[in-house]
């Protein structure tokens, strides 16, 4: 299903490596990245989530045909916008954030032919008061087919481009306050054929994407990389409320430097359970591991075990609870690392006050540890509130704060925000 991602200062809408992501979107769903919505916290916010994390769009099968327009407006406070460890520099940036969904459903009559088709256009334009360098401009276009074949046989067809600016002190990226933030292009295609239905007893997804990243500035063409994945996911129904899943996926890294000695394989396994008791109550867990060779025979492989978690419960009427946690293994932007294992572990409170307030809150713990000897703990918390004057149109505040300890001190840095959205957008 399409969904709005949640947006934290100076998020991006940034895109690059889809092995974690396309291993847990086999597993669970595709998902759709969309122009941020504020005050969503029943996910990681990109601050503390490693650079990338949403695979290319998904037809959304609930949506009738038609356009689906929206835009956030926001400001947003900084205590340190170049994310340094002393001589931190302040600055109030102002956000406008489009988006525009075209979907038509191609349903010939029948029960067979229910195909469907949908475009989506996103983007993120920042401006800062005090410094102009830091502004940056984000987009995409994802667009997607989804082709109703047989009665147990679907085939979706994904692509995707955008262009964007890496956020300062996000994992895996750069600290380097004295350059422009690292600029990129992405693109994506993929297909997925699925045999058989969710109410099936087995259910099989196998499917395989292309991305190519490059990076435009900065002399950071040592990074440039090419990626295929190829993965299937077997999923085992036990009930109308359980469902068992075993999936494979296969990362081939190829760096486009010659000299560079990253080119890597990665193998992911697991298993994983999605278990919904009742309608306010639902789990999804998945335990796997991940071992990485590297085409340099002298380099030593990267094994660790890897797991997705997301629990949510709606505890009373007005209250509602998510834990959420990930582990995986991820590109390094250091000249002197390979690869990091990011660990992520989180919850989220939502307490509707009226009928129109809410108040939100989530803290987050993320541990990143680098194959050099780095290692660096993020804590990432906020409050905010939001206003629903209708269907189409809310408006959110939040003030937060995220600090980041490393065993490397010029890495280190904390900062305290405040932001304030209005979202216009068509349910």
């Amino acid at each position: 299903m399409t969904v709005l991602a949640a947006r934290g200062p100076g998020s991006r809408g940034r895109l690059s490596s889809l092995g974690a992501a396309l291993a847990a979107a086999a597993a669970w769903c595709l998902a759709a990245p969309a122009a941020a919505q504020p005050a969503t916290y029943a996910v990681a916010p990109p601050e503390t989530a490693q650079r990338a994390l949403n695979p290319v769009v998904a037809v959304a099968k609930g949506l009738i045909s038609g356009f689906y327009p929206g835009i956030t407006l926001g400001v947003t406070y900084d205590s340190n916008i170049f994310r340094t460890p002393d001589n931190e520099e302040s600055d109030i940036y102002f956000t406008v954030s489009p988006t525009l969904l075209w979907k038509q459903n191609l349903a010939k009559g029948g029960f067979f032919g229910r195909h469907s088709f949908q475009i989506g256009l996103y983007a993120s334009f920042d401006g800062y008061d005090r410094f102009a360098e830091e502004d940056a401009v984000n987009w995409g276009i994802d667009a997607g087919l989804s082709l109703d074949l047989t009665r147990i046989l679907d085939v979706d067809l994904l692509a995707g481009y955008a262009e964007g600016v890496e956020q300062r002190g996000a994992s895996g990226t750069r600290s380097d306050p004295n350059s422009p933030r690292d600029e990129f292009q992405r693109t994506q295609v993929g297909a997925a054929v699925t045999l058989g239905r969710r109410t099936n007893t087995l259910q099989l997804q196998v499917g395989i994407t292309h991305e190519e990243l490059t990076f435009t500035n900065n002399d950071q063409g040592g990074r440039d990389r090419d990626q295929d994945i190829v993965y299937g996911t077997l999923f085992y129904n036990l009930g109308p409320r359980t469902q068992l899943l075993f999936d494979v996926t296969e990362r081939d890294i190829n760096y486009l430097d010659p000299a560079s000695t990253d080119d890597s394989t990665t193998l992911n396994y697991g298993v994983g359970v999605t278990y919904q008791t009742t309608a306010i109550t639902n789990l999804n867990f998945r335990f796997g591991r991940s071992e990485r060779e590297y085409a340099d025979s002298t380099k030593d492989g990267d094994n660790t075990e890897t797991y997705s978690l997301r629990f949510n419960w709606q505890a009373r009427p007005r209250t509602g609870v998510g834990v959420y946690g990930a582990r995986t293994i991820e590109e390094s932007a250091d000249a002197t690392s390979a690869a990091f294992v990011h660990t992520l572990l989180g919850a989220s409170v939502n307490q509707r006050l009226a009928e129109r307030w809410s108040l939100n809150a989530f803290a987050n713990f993320s541990n990143d540890d680098f194959d050099d000897g780095r290692e660096d703990d993020i804590f990432d918390t906020a409050v905010g509130l939001s206003y629903a004057f209708r269907r189409w149109m809310s408006l959110d505040g939040r003030v937060g704060h995220i600090e980041r300890t490393s065993n490397r001190s010029e890495v280190e840095y904390d900062a305290e925000y405040a932001s304030l959205f209005v979202t216009f957008r068509r349910q």
